[in-house]
């Protein structure tokens, strides 16, 4: 790989420590989609997106609105955030420039942002290869798998949001207790000694782009034992799916655990009502945003053209009866997703909707009058179909996505007491690294899920805005 030219006053030859299978996989994933049909690239183009555009157009207003209502800025890590966006996959902030060794076909790949909250693109990017690499090198073959998420109460949910603390204990506390309770329905089957792992994706979103902190696990469904004392080998018995009153237990369980925790750390007022302030604390700009997450728009049903209809007032919502959910002093707990163990192309759908962006920019318009639309996964109950957000408060629930500076996407555990790394291997398959070898344009790259795959070989840069400062985050192609 050779990677010449510079950036401003700085040399990009940092790229050069780049590997050559980093690189290009980046290349033929990123600012650059396959074009199954005519066979060749297309270049994205975020400029012409309304993401784009709305960020583009309001975003120092929207800060501005922030600093003066406010008394003082967002966090420096959401602004910047919201800045790269507006570089990423823009030829005028660097770009390489990529050439097959077989046909000599050359295309321009502009830098990614690798944004996690408000860029779709890099996100949907960083999801297909969190989903490929587990499937390929972590997750054991021929096992089973089940996926448990887990809601809790609104105070919970934003204390969760603003604390990395709280975030990561709550998830160590739900994966605690999914494994004690795996281990002791195995152990009333006589297998004794199992132990589990889990994957967990922390997703701060729901549908309707709101500050929604939970979790989704992905967990074997089962236990796994030593096949024997000296022997780095397990053997997998797949244990019972899990009552109603099962999950009820391990949603009190978290519950309880969850309590004393937040008692423990001072998060939990136990004062007297009567020695209490009436003075509530003054919320953080973060903390607005969040809060019109949850409550700013309007649901409307709109025409091909943008035409809103008038649609009657929302029912209320049923109880969930489902014999795979259950709920215990606000914590809710679902366990009703299963993929079976052949079935590894389902797998990798269910890794994917865990580490999936927040939104996608495809369901954005603007409506003739500037205000954003976006459209529902399925229609409400009185058949609205898009949520109408004034683009000052699109941006302010953008901002919230980004939770804090330390954040937790994906993290896996294996729940063990006294395990050895050989063990846990066995366990989990971890398989080496795969040997790197290169495609050339003429070699088939189709497969079901339409995974990235590596197909240009020689890399260089050209810089063609040398007045624009190198960002050491968008460190190579997107």
């Amino acid at each position: 790989m050779r990677v010449s030219g510079t950036f401003g006053d700085r040399t990009v030859g940092l790229l050069a420590r780049c590997s050559l299978e980093r690189a290009a996989v980046s290349v033929s994933t990123g600012a650059c989609r396959v074009d199954a049909a005519a066979g060749s690239y297309a270049r994205r183009t975020p400029e012409q997106s309304v993401l784009y555009l709305v960020v583009r157009e309001h975003l120092e207003t929207f800060l501005t609105m922030v600093r003066e209502e406010r008394g003082k800025d967002l966090p420096h890590y959401v602004e910047q955030e919201l800045r790269r966006f507006l570089r990423c996959g823009v030829l005028a902030h660097g770009f390489l420039r990529v050439a097959c060794l077989e046909c000599g076909e050359e295309i321009i790949v502009a830098f990614s942002c690798k944004c996690r909250g408000a860029c779709p693109s890099c996100s949907a990017r960083r999801m297909c290869g969190t989903a490929a690499h587990l499937v390929d090198r972590v997750m054991p073959v021929d096992v089973a798998v089940r996926q448990w998420v887990l809601t809790v109460p609104h105070e919970v949910r934003r204390l969760l949001a603003l604390r990395p603390a709280a975030l990561t204990g709550c998830g160590r506390i739900f994966v605690e207790e999914l494994a004690r309770w795996q281990k002791q329905a195995a152990k009333a089957r006589g297998i004794d000694g199992g132990e589990t792992g889990a994957v967990t994706f922390v997703q701060r979103f729901n549908s309707m782009l709101g500050c929604f902190v939970h979790f989704h696990l992905v967990v074997p469904d089962g236990v796994f034992t030593r096949t024997s004392k000296d022997a780095a080998a397990a053997t997998f018995h797949r244990g019972p799916a899990p009552s109603r009153q099962d999950i009820a237990a391990v949603a009190a369980r978290v519950e309880l655990r969850m309590t004393r925790w937040l008692r423990r750390r001072g998060f939990v007022d136990e004062r007297p009502e009567e020695e209490r302030s009436n003075e509530t604390a003054e919320p953080s700009p973060l903390e607005v945003c969040m809060q019109l997450s949850l409550f700013g728009g309007t649901f409307l049903c709109l025409d091909d053209d943008g035409t809103p209809v008038p649609v009657a007032s929302p029912r209320a919502r049923a109880g969930n009866n489902s014999p795979w959910a259950a709920e215990t002093g606000g914590f809710n707990v679902h366990a009703g997703v299963t993929v079976d163990a052949t079935d590894r192309e389902g797998l990798e759908r269910l890794l994917r909707y865990g580490a999936r962006p927040a939104f996608s920019s495809e369901r954005l318009s603007l409506l003739p009058d500037g205000r954003v639309a976006y459209l529902l996964r399925r229609p409400r109950s009185n058949g609205a179909t898009h949520l109408v957000l004034d683009p000052i408060v699109f941006l302010a629930r953008i901002a919230s996505l980004n939770g804090t500076a330390v954040r937790t996407w994906t993290s896996m555990r294996f729940i063990s007491s006294s395990c050895s790394s050989r063990y846990a291997s066995a366990m989990l398959r971890i398989r080496p690294r795969r040997s790197f070898r290169l495609r050339t344009c003429s070699e088939s790259t189709s497969t079901s899920l339409k995974r990235p795959r590596k197909t240009f070989s020689i890399i260089r840069c050209r810089a063609s805005a040398p007045t624009v400062g190198f960002d050491r985050n968008a460190s190579n192609s997107g």
